[in-house]
């Protein structure tokens, strides 16, 4: 089911988007077109008011992704992608709490400082259904980035570890396992 964003009051947009103007000036990064920041910022006033503690934490999170010097080419794409479906935001914001929480005291790299490509590492993040459980799962790995935790790789080597996590079921896995060794024998 995709949601549209719903159009905001020109207030909170506003209000976002010179937040969204100021992050960037703070950290000293190139900023995007006009148009990203709006979109980017009717995203951030979906997730409630400016002044609101638990969208501020989301914003931060979400900002952490986006300001990265490394990123101006990619950031329209990618907040593209996020714009289509309001589920793919919170998937993502999901995804950046749970490594702040699980990997980036473990020495983790934070995502405003790690070098990754922005499209692929979203892609993957979209991908994942329950974002802790995989974070989780990789706290004992040496993969302390986000382009590594977040990449392809080991996202396909996440699913075969994690079947219930991803939707599997792991006792008909078993089985058909089971009848491939009778039939073989």
């Amino acid at each position: 089911m995709t949601h549209r964003i719903p159009k905001k009051t020109q207030v909170e947009v506003r209000g976002w988007s010179s937040y969204i103007y100021r992050m960037f000036e703070i950290k000293r990064c190139a900023k995007p077109s006009g148009d990203t920041i709006l979109l980017l910022a009717g995203m951030c006033a979906y997730l409630g008011p400016t002044g609101d503690a638990d969208t501020q934490k989301s914003y931060y999170a979400l900002m952490s992704l986006f300001v990265n010097p490394m990123q101006r080419s990619r950031i329209t794409k990618a907040v593209g992608v996020l714009a289509k479906d309001i589920e793919n935001l919170y998937r993502v914001i999901d995804c950046i709490h749970a490594y702040n929480k699980y990997i980036l005291p473990n020495n983790g790299r934070a995502f405003d400082k790690g070098k990754y490509k922005l499209d692929f590492v979203i892609k993957v993040m979209l991908q994942i259904p329950d974002a802790d459980a995989y974070v989780k799962s990789l706290v004992q790995s040496p993969l302390r980035t986000p382009s590594a935790i977040f990449h392809a790789r080991t996202l396909e080597n996440a699913k075969r570890r994690l079947k219930g996590v991803f939707g599997y079921d792991t006792e008909g896995h078993e089985e058909q396992v089971v009848n491939k060794v009778k039939v073989i024998e």
